[in-house]
């Protein structure tokens, strides 16, 4: 645009004189692009989180609609734009769902990150039986862990009394407490609780020791050499747990207390006591 403007006398020119400047013109904000990597998590028996990222730095904030039936859809919420992430608290267990997730500014919205169709799991081990297992199975040859939830794209159970568990090994496999994660195993990792420690980072001792440490005290028999029984209850946990903490900060954390409240408040063990429990079962099954 260009504007020409007067100077009088009064503003101290000589003269009414008049000059011309050139203000360059800005195009309209345009729609962002759609937001990308939607990931879906479970994070309790209603809860569903999600995780995306933006393409675009022009959104004013990013619009979550949901459907459960894939043809209408319902805005459930929106977030700013710094905040890539959003947490839907009302699902109904064992209910299929589909997200999209938006990017918008003054100008518009975006197109949906890529639609994600999402099964809310839900298993309560108390009330009903392990589901009926059908297709190879697998098991922690290190540490048998019994009542572990566990899911691929395959399958989501829990494993059985001898701590067993079917994966066709097509896909990774998760491991949890309830909703609480516990790492995962990919298909050509050993299968056993160190592979899974692994991929839980930090430095791998600390990291195998805490959940030893966890799993140890939770057992309902109280012996851990003949395996892992975990309480019933344990399938409808929820919550975080750090275990690449140190061993006296792993043991504050409100989740890790909460769950020794349901085997009646049982101490964890020290990482010493809870690597020689390990060795032993190491050694029971290779003896």
């Amino acid at each position: 645009f260009t504007f020409i403007l007067a100077c009088s006398l009064l503003t101290g020119c000589e003269d009414n004189q008049w000059f011309s400047t050139s203000i360059p013109s800005t195009s309209p904000l345009a729609a962002p692009t759609a937001p990308e990597n939607l990931q879906l998590k479970a994070t309790g028996p209603s809860h569903v989180k999600l995780i995306w990222t933006a393409s675009s730095t022009t959104q004013s904030g990013f619009i979550i609609h949901r459907s459960d039936d894939g043809s209408g859809y319902t805005q459930i919420g929106a977030v700013p734009p710094f905040k890539a992430s959003f947490v839907d608290d009302g699902v109904s267990p064992d209910v299929t769902y589909i997200y999209r997730v938006y990017a918008a500014n003054a100008s518009g919205q975006s197109n949906p990150a890529t639609s994600e169709q999402y099964h809310h799991p839900y298993f309560d081990a108390c009330t009903s039986p392990t589901p009926t297992q059908t297709g190879p199975l697998e098991r922690f040859y290190d540490f048998p862990v019994s009542g572990l939830n566990y899911s691929s794209t395959a399958t989501y159970s829990i494993t059985d009394n001898n701590g067993s568990f079917v994966w066709d090994k097509t896909s990774d496999i998760h491991f949890s407490l309830g909703y609480i994660d516990l790492g995962f195993l990919r298909p050509w990792d050993k299968v056993g609780l160190n592979s899974v420690a692994r991929h839980l980072g930090g430095d791998f001792d600390i990291t195998l020791n805490n959940l030893l440490r966890l799993f140890i005290a939770l057992d309902e028999d109280g012996d851990a050499t003949n395996g892992i029984q975990l309480p019933c209850q344990t399938s409808l946990a929820y919550g975080q747990i750090n275990f690449t903490l140190d061993y006296v900060s792993f043991g504050q954390q409100d989740t890790v207390y909460r769950l020794l409240r349901l085997t009646g408040g049982a101490p964890l063990p020290s990482a010493q006591e809870a690597r020689i429990t390990y060795e032993q079962t190491l050694y029971r099954d290779y003896t």
